[in-house]
């Protein structure tokens, strides 16, 4: 897109903008949305939901609270906090690694 408008282009620093560089519309963005999740067969997707996978993900993979603070700008731990959710296989990998804490000890 920046190459075919050449010097139209304004780069703005956007992940999602149009053709020129600018904002994607929200209504716009949420119609493409929409169709790739139907695409992909997901049921129940919103934008939404991508900044909770988004802080979840992260986290669970050695991201540290006060970077995805920063990331999802949000203004304290504790809102971050609330986006991140624990995944069931995760439990599962900490009562493993407790119960064999346990079993060492008995």
């Amino acid at each position: 897109e920046k190459l075919k408008a050449g010097s139209a282009y304004q780069d703005k620093g956007f992940v999602f903008c149009n053709e020129l560089g600018m904002p994607v519309d929200a209504r716009t963005f949420t119609s493409h949305f929409k169709k790739a999740v139907e695409k992909a067969g997901i049921d129940k997707a919103n934008i939404h939901a991508l900044r909770h996978t988004f802080a979840t993900r992260g986290l669970e993979n050695g991201i540290e609270l006060r970077v995805m603070q920063e990331l999802l700008g949000h203004s304290t731990i504790a809102m971050t906090s609330m986006y991140s959710h624990v995944l069931q296989d995760k439990k599962r990998q900490a009562i493993d690694k407790l119960q064999s804490i346990y079993q060492k000890n008995a």
